[in-house]
């Protein structure tokens, strides 16, 4: 959004709205091609889902967070990498996410879906693009990467007011803590061979313990759900990716009662460890 500044605020704005939406056609496609790599391709599933998808989507694009866009983007297309089997290609994609938003880092797990051999040079590919990305504002700022002093402040509708954190700023612990849950439930669904969960998952994750529910957090959770739907599952209907939106972006939009809504985040984001539960049919693996 920076670089779109120059155009103005009007014009910046608008070509961010117009790239994010763009992003968002691109996160689909990515996930339609891993679909299609594991043998999963089923059009109506993918129109569907998109259709849910669309407007928790327009969130994040009304909002301009551009960068927030392209790393979901990013995560998308490397669900495709490991669904075919291209260690380098991933290993781009985490490195890209990771060098866009922070907690890109917490996808990094999804190398340990790839063979023993192929692992090594994803996770070396990924951590050697994101350190790029971030070593010419690390070396400006050696205080960069840190969250000491970032003041944030606790809506009365997050989970973290369910449990009396109603200050101003959110405690010290939390985005440390974001990053770690999120780290754990990923590898826990990669090693479990769920893999296509690990979008969904890991945005649960991240918005179960965030102090701020803006509506653009909505957009990485569905997609995630939509993910798990087109490459995981054999429905036509994209169950998970429904239930998800209705949960998160209806249920909290049709109550009134902040800690209604609270719950009801918290509700939807823990329901998507069902995921994660043990069944007859295994994930599909790389092709």
């Amino acid at each position: 959004m920076r670089v779109l500044s120059v155009m103005g605020p009007s014009n910046g704005y608008a070509a961010g709205v117009i790239a994010s939406s763009l992003l968002g056609v691109a996160a689909i496609a990515g996930i339609d091609r891993a679909a299609r790599a594991t043998g999963r391709t089923r059009d109506a599933a993918v129109l569907l889902g998109g259709i849910v998808l669309l407007p928790a989507w327009n969130e994040i694009a009304g909002y301009g967070h551009l960068d927030d866009a392209l790393a979901f983007a990013l995560i998308a297309w490397a669900l495709w990498a490991v669904a075919a089997r291209h260690p380098i290609a991933l290993g781009l994609f985490l490195g890209l996410a990771i060098g866009t938003k922070q907690w890109g880092i917490t996808f990094l797990p999804l190398v340990l879906a790839l063979e023993p051999r192929d692992r090594v040079r994803a996770g070396a590919t990924a951590l050697g693009v994101g350190a790029l990305a971030w070593l010419p504002f690390v070396v400006s700022d050696p205080h960069t990467l840190s969250q000491a002093g970032n003041f944030q402040v606790v809506a009365t509708d997050s989970t973290l007011a369910l449990f009396k954190y109603r200050s101003l700023e959110s405690p010290d612990w939390i985005r440390p803590a974001q990053l770690l849950l999120a780290l754990a439930v990923v590898t826990i669904a990669v090693l479990l061979e769920r893999w296509p969960a690990a979008l969904l998952v890991g945005a649960a994750a991240r918005i179960a313990l965030d102090p701020a529910t803006w509506t653009y957090y909505t957009a990485g959770l569905v997609l995630g759900a939509f993910a798990y739907d087109v490459v995981s599952t054999k429905r036509t209907i994209p169950v998970w990716t429904a239930l998800t939106f209705l949960a998160l972006a209806e249920a909290t939009a049709v109550f009134d009662d902040p800690n209604q809504r609270a719950a009801a985040r918290l509700v939807a984001c823990v329901a998507t460890l069902l995921v994660l539960l043990p069944r007859r049919a295994r994930e599909p693996a790389p092709a």
